[in-house]
């Protein structure tokens, strides 16, 4: 298979005996000594074996899919280029079609959360190099004009 990854968060005994139950280990649900998470954590060479061995049978997203459906959070690793070729993240709205600073319209990733009651985030599209200069450097800054003029002139600002 391919050497891809999978994020599994378990919290709760509920989700550690569903994950033991998905990857078919049921030896691992049964063990006294990870009842606990202090104790899973101290077999955790143990138990990332145990959802190795089983994960390498499954491609990266069956393998979250499955613990998904299981009530295990998981989810893949995405790598940069495959996070906008997702299906999920096109189909839950996280791109925002934005025009960037050279006049093309791209798609910008959004935040990966989302809360009840904020407003959607604002999303831009990078400024182009100079582009907030006024606001820097005159109105932040405090800077006079005759200053940035110079600063522009010498090319320590562009």
């Amino acid at each position: 298979g391919s050497d891809r990854w999978v994020a599994v968060a378990v919290t709760t005994s509920d989700e550690w005996l569903a994950l033991c139950g998905v990857i078919g280990r049921g030896d691992l649900a049964g063990d006294a000594r990870l009842a606990e998470a202090s104790g899973r954590k101290a077999a955790a060479g143990r138990i990332d074996d145990a959802i190795s061995n089983w994960a390498a049978r499954h491609s990266d997203y069956e393998a979250a899919r499955l613990l998904q459906e299981a009530g295990v959070p998981a989810a893949p690793y995405l790598e940069p280029e495959r996070v906008f070729r997702d299906l999920q993240l096109r189909e839950s709205g996280f791109f925002a079609r934005r025009r960037a600073s050279d006049g093309e319209e791209r798609d910008l990733p959004g935040l990966g959360w989302r809360l009840a009651d904020a407003p959607e985030p604002h999303i831009t599209a990078a400024a182009a190099l100079g582009d907030h200069n006024d606001y820097v450097y005159r109105l932040l800054l405090g800077l006079p004009e005759s200053e940035i003029a110079r600063l522009t002139a010498g090319r320590v600002i562009y």
